[in-house]
């Protein structure tokens, strides 16, 4: 939340972003950030402008509320364990670097862990059809969650041996997630199944942003701890 007021930032999907949100908000009509269409996270944040006004506070600090989401659901889906470990495993994602730069910006990617985590918390109570409404919801956040049905599928028939709520999850997972992409197919027409590559970017950048990101500095750091640990273990073997 203290970095709610730090700006859209440097990404421009965050600017696209909170463009289509606000012409959501503002016009009343739905026009995909980039395509194939986020319609989740534009519907989210495009509600999200039109109750409380246009804003990168406004978008930041909903996204700061989905990481809080999925964090709480990360500790919820490790019941059984010693509370302890659940406890590291929630605080483990919620300063991840992926996870926690996403999750103070008006932008889409916070929405797929989270969303995928609160399906796989409802199949775990054994919650077919909102285990299946949260999938459609992570598809509509990311076209590609779609592949996600497959070992979710296979976690509640695994734990749970009831093909019938495993199959009306699965239903409800692809006619949700294929219901929300109605929108970006009525703004775009038949093309929008297209990938809109990011501007300004080139693969120096993105390499520093899969470091930055995906691994991090305090990752790198014990990474190599660890190496010299077990180097200077050998050489006294």
């Amino acid at each position: 939340m203290p970095l709610a007021n730090a700006g859209y930032g440097l990404d421009d999907d965050a600017w696209l972003m909170a463009r289509s949100a606000d012409n959501l908000a503002t016009l009343g009509r739905y026009v995909p950030s980039r395509l194939p269409g986020y319609p989740t996270a534009e519907l989210a944040f495009g509600l999200d402008f039109r109750l409380l006004g246009t804003g990168w506070i406004q978008g930041n600090a909903l996204s700061s509320l989905a990481g809080l989401g999925g964090a709480v659901a990360m500790y919820a889906l490790l019941a059984g364990f010693d509370p302890r470990l659940r406890l590291l495993a929630a605080v483990a994602l919620a300063f991840h670097p992926g996870y926690w730069i996403n999750s103070v910006s008006t932008i889409d990617f916070i929405w797929d862990p989270v969303l995928l985590l609160a399906s796989a918390l409802a199949l775990r109570r054994n919650r077919s059809s909102l285990g299946g409404l949260c999938l459609a919801l992570a598809v509509g956040a990311r076209l590609t969650n779609a592949f996600a049905v497959v070992p979710l599928a296979a976690f509640h028939f695994l734990v749970h041996r009831r093909a019938r709520g495993t199959i009306w999850f699965a239903t409800v997972a692809g006619l949700g997630g294929a219901g929300l992409f109605v929108l970006p197919l009525l703004s775009a027409g038949p093309g929008f199944l297209q990938y809109t590559a990011a501007l300004h970017r080139d693969y120096v950048t993105g390499g520093y942003h899969v470091y930055e990101e995906m691994l991090g500095l305090p990752f790198c750091l014990t990474a190599l701890g660890v190496v010299a640990a077990a180097l200077a273990g050998r050489r006294r073997a």
